[in-house]
């Protein structure tokens, strides 16, 4: 674990970085204030309701007014924990990595849009 934030990336395709900014400044700082309070143990990743686990890792969903931040969150005892940002978007109909999200079904989010980047962040 090098950097304790970081964000979901396949070049040419996804960039979660990007999603997290293009919900805008006041959102991306409640997240990275709220994923610091992960970081330094405030908050305790192992008291929260996962969204999704693949290969052992848990992924949260933040919820800031309309407004979804999904991250991993990978705990190293030696190296502490480190959080990857793999989707942001708002809550309304949208397509995301070819799959048309209709804002509501969050199982079709698990299944079709995170599971994927989950499956290749965690090959």
């Amino acid at each position: 674990m090098t950097r304790p934030i970081s964000a979901y990336e396949r070049p040419g395709h996804v960039n979660a970085e990007g999603e997290l900014e293009a919900l805008g400044l006041p959102i991306a700082e409640k997240f990275l204030l709220y994923a610091q309070k992960l970081i330094s143990g405030r908050i305790d990743h192992l008291a929260l309701q996962p969204f999704a686990d693949y290969k052992g890792v848990p992924t949260y969903m933040a919820s800031f007014g309309k407004a979804l931040v999904f991250f991993a969150v990978q705990d190293a005892a030696d190296e502490g924990i480190s959080v990857t940002v793999m989707l942001a978007l708002r809550r309304r109909p949208c397509v995301v990595d070819g799959v048309r999200w209709n804002g509501a079904d969050f199982s079709l989010l698990r299944d079709e849009i995170l599971m994927p980047r989950l499956q290749d962040y965690l090959p």
